[in-house]
């Protein structure tokens, strides 16, 4: 009789790999470089994946009458959590990458849950999960979004069998909310080990560095959690604009296409004229100069400026820049575009702060960029 097993592949080849080369330099220099993010995300595939091609084999084995389907089950349960662990492994190695960026853009967040929602109704048929989903835009790291909302829905379904999923906008307020209610709970779902696995720690961790609160509440028919999101985006002119409540009494002026002016200073050529095509078609009051003479030779001051390091590093661009608060009588958005590849970092609050935007990444971040660091300065002024 011919062999209907799957054939054996090298699974552990790149984590072994992964693993020499670790302690082929320092420890502190295999962190910083990112190695040992590595070295686990691909020992959490290797297992994932030998796992997989287990399971497979055992539901070959039970087709061919090889094996007992109550056998089968038997070692189907462990060899899924063997699974989900090699799962929650990758997981866990993003997040110390996920520390160090500070990358934001518009993101549909009714599109992510939806999609979040129909691979897990895929791979859990025996769960109920219904969605009911508004429109709502967030500033947000689209991979980081994914992965928290996927770690969020893997962490109900491991509650319980039926989910609702809810996204709406809360009236009156910039503000987004998912909501997920678990009912038909498992046995032992208030449990530690259930309500405080891996895939809730990662949805915290993630929710912790983003900038989103999470709650939740535990019931004895039922577990709820609410993910809240304050960075919402709102279309103006064809462009996302973040929406940032002030506060009462704040003068502190947002994002207006019809009214916002920004100023790019550069020198003339293909980055400059890059930045300037970039903002034409949605900033109606823009400039283009050459030279930081050009600023000492007019007494008007914009929201924004969008210049390049040699100009701004320099002691002539301070003095202009202090001069400028004074007239104004608050701070304006600097933001510097950095020849440093995949670079968005938001400005501090001080009158030196500078957001920071990669120039290979113009066309897609400089929009979010200034939306953002307008915002960020309204609600610290206010």
């Amino acid at each position: 009789m011919s062999s209907t097993m799957p054939p054996r592949t090298t699974v552990f080849r790149s984590s072994v790999a992964g693993f020499e080369s670790v302690f082929q330099q320092s420890l502190g220099d295999a962190m910083a470089g990112g190695r040992w993010q590595g070295l686990v995300a691909g020992m959490g595939a290797d297992m994932a994946e030998s796992v997989r091609q287990t399971l497979a084999g055992l539901s070959e084995l039970t087709r061919s009458r090889r094996l007992g389907s109550h056998e089968a089950r038997w070692l189907q349960e462990p060899l899924q959590r063997l699974y989900q662990a090699g799962i929650a492994a990758q997981k866990l190695s993003r997040l110390a990458d996920q520390a160090r960026t500070r990358t934001g853009e518009a993101v549909a967040l009714d599109e992510v849950v939806a999609d979040a929602v129909s691979h897990h109704q895929q791979r859990s048929p025996r769960h109920h999960i219904a969605a009911d989903l508004a429109r709502v835009d967030v500033l947000a790291e689209p991979e980081s979004l994914a992965s928290a909302m996927d770690s969020l829905l893997a962490w109900a379904l491991n509650l319980g069998q039926d989910i609702h999923v809810k996204l709406s906008r809360e009236a009156g307020r910039p503000r987004g909310e998912v909501w997920v209610r678990v009912t038909e709970l498992n046995h032992n779902a208030d449990q530690d080990r259930h309500l405080n696995s891996v895939d809730w720690y990662v949805l915290w961790q993630l929710a912790r560095l983003k900038g989103v609160r999470v709650k939740r509440k535990v019931e004895a028919e039922r577990i709820r959690v609410v993910v809240q999101f304050d960075r919402v985006m709102s279309q103006h002119s064809g462009l996302a604009v973040l929406e940032v409540d002030p506060g009462p009494g704040s003068g502190a002026a947002l994002f207006d296409p019809d009214r916002t002016e920004v100023w790019c200073v550069m020198p003339r050529g293909p980055l400059a004229t890059l930045a300037y095509d970039t903002l034409r078609p949605h900033v109606k009051h823009l400039r283009n100069l050459g030279d930081l003479r050009a600023l000492a030779d007019t007494s008007a001051v914009p929201d924004c400026l969008v210049s390049v390091p040699e100009f701004l590093d320099t002691e002539a661009f301070r003095y202009w820049r202090r001069s400028a608060h004074d007239v104004r009588g608050r701070g304006l958005a600097v933001i510097e575009v950095s020849p440093v590849a995949n670079v968005f970092d938001v400005g501090g609050f001080g009158s030196r702060s500078v957001g920071r935007v990669s120039a290979n990444s113009l066309r897609d971040k400089l929009l979010t960029a200034i939306v953002f660091e307008l915002s960020h300065l309204a609600n610290a002024t206010g």
